[in-house]
């Protein structure tokens, strides 16, 4: 170790003992403030795609930002989107489309019943 690091550690260690903590809880605080501030810088990329992007869910959010460089877990996104409201917006299908596509499934339905296979 180095002079410096030792002289810090040794102030770091008597600032705690004057004030009854033990030198885990300050690490600890200084940890939270570190994590806090890459959550901001996070929240700031994860909004820009967003709304770049309305209609990208979270895997693809996620996706964008690791292309940017920044190193991030699907799920932190997912929260994050949650929290901010941000989940992805769906795109309003067609009433004409959605009977369709009805129709197009009980057919299948139906003939899987029947045993009869479409080729």
């Amino acid at each position: 170790m180095t002079s410096e690091a030792t002289d810090s550690n040794a102030y770091v260690q008597r600032l705690c003992g004057l004030a009854g903590l033990p030198r885990a809880t300050y690490y600890r605080h200084l940890n939270r403030r570190s994590r806090e501030t890459a959550d901001c810088e996070l929240r700031d990329q994860l909004q820009r795609v967003c709304l770049k992007h309305p209609f990208y869910g979270y895997r693809r959010v996620s996706a964008a930002i690791r292309r940017k460089g920044m190193v991030v877990n699907a799920k932190k996104v997912l929260r994050l989107m949650r929290e901010d409201n941000r989940l992805a917006q769906r795109k309003a299908i067609p009433k004409a489309a959605r009977r369709a596509a009805k129709r197009h499934c009980r057919g299948a339905q139906s003939r899987a019943r029947s045993g009869a296979v479409r080729s």
